[in-house]
């Protein structure tokens, strides 16, 4: 049987030469914004709900998509006015490592905060910040749900994880999506699968769920007919009516979406070879052209860009021990945008003195004095 059982901390590419180095840049804002229409890339983040602050998964995912990050405390989150919360493309309520946040603010308060919601939904009864150190795909779940939920251009989304909150979470959907409810009953947590919305609408494959050991804390019992089910847990019972996977797995909902589509740029990732870059990315509902930023770090802009109509641009000349990121809109700014973070990559030349032969490996390698390096 189900136990909310809180667990503690136990390819025509775009080309554009350039060369220069400058330092890493990351800035997060512990200051919420002032109110307004919603603006694209800029997340507010429910203090309580992060394990480690400012250095938490989520928001160092949210800072590699290229969001500005403003850290709420829960005080601050209380003094909100719906229209503040509109104010920003993406709210999170993120996974404090299988605890409970919802008692409290959030509940006493959903009908303030949940009606600024009005763009894509994320939410889902698993905890992927406990799971991501030890297994990959809690990380890609993560990463890909973050992206899809701040996507819809001009509107405010929603990252909800339910995390090991068992139904204290339940005022919260009541508030959001009437008609949903959180389920127990008998399934097996380490048997998960995707559906096909699922794996259209965040990129992830089965595997990316599975064998996280112990990590399906909630499902959801019933739901509204404008969420659709992406992730499933085995089960022969519990929800209201079971889904079957195209993997053949049935089961209960655990990871539900409100808003199937993409109207911006996702799924950017970042490749790079030697002094080359190179970003690719899914289109959405807001076609190309697209135009490529060249970023130093995670968010301050260059003055290269690149103009394609493919979903691919390449940067050329950059220096090895430089983090760079690459963001991508469409062309004239609609659609909204994304950026990742590529790491520097370390290179290794070959230096010889007579019969005397030295390998040095680094960022930006030289060979030492009276060396001269072999080609």
């Amino acid at each position: 049987m189900f136990s909310p059982t809180l667990r503690r901390w136990t390819r025509m590419p775009v080309a554009v030469t350039v060369s220069m180095v400058l330092a890493l840049t990351s800035l997060v804002s512990l200051t919420p914004s002032s109110a307004g229409a919603a603006t694209s890339l800029t997340a507010l983040v429910y203090g309580p709900s992060l394990y480690s602050g400012a250095t938490s998964l989520e928001v160092v995912d949210l800072q590699a998509l290229g969001y500005s990050v403003t850290i709420a405390s829960d005080a601050q989150w209380a003094a909100m006015t719906t229209a503040d919360f509109s104010a920003y493309g993406l709210l999170v309520i993120g996974d404090p490592r299988c605890n409970d946040v919802f008692p409290g603010t959030l509940d006493s308060l959903a009908a303030v905060w949940t009606p600024a919601v009005t763009g894509n939904v994320v939410v889902f009864g698993t905890d992927p910040s406990f799971h991501a150190g030890s297994h990959s795909g809690a990380a890609t779940f993560e990463s890909h749900a973050l992206a899809f939920a701040g996507a819809e251009a001009g509107a405010t989304g929603l990252y909800l994880s339910l995390s090991c909150s068992g139904n204290d979470s339940q005022p919260v959907l009541d508030a959001l999506a009437p008609g949903m409810t959180v389920g127990s009953g008998s399934y097996s947590d380490n048997i998960t699968d995707v559906t096909a919305a699922g794996a259209a609408t965040l990129n992830i494959t089965g595997a990316d769920l599975t064998g996280w050991n112990s990590s399906v804390h909630e499902y959801i019992d019933q739901w509204p007919a404008n969420y659709t089910p992406l992730g499933i847990a085995e089960s022969s019972n519990g929800c209201a009516s079971l889904i079957t996977t195209p993997g053949g797995v049935t089961g209960c909902p655990y990871i539900l979406a409100r808003g199937a589509t993409y109207g911006a740029v996702h799924n950017l990732s970042v490749s790079r070879s030697g002094t080359a870059l190179t970003a690719t990315w899914q289109a959405g509902s807001t076609a190309g052209p697209f135009l490529c930023t060249l970023l130093y770090g995670l968010d301050t802009p260059s003055s290269f860009t690149a103009r394609t109509s493919t979903t691919s641009c390449t940067f050329y000349g950059l220096s090895p021990s430089t983090p760079y990121g690459v963001r991508v809109t469409t062309s004239g700014g609609s659609g909204g945008s994304a950026s990742a973070w590529s790491s520097p990559v370390k290179s290794t030349i070959t230096c010889v003195r007579g019969s005397s032969v030295r390998h040095i490996t680094g960022y930006a390698p030289r060979c030492p004095a009276g060396y001269h390096q072999r080609h």
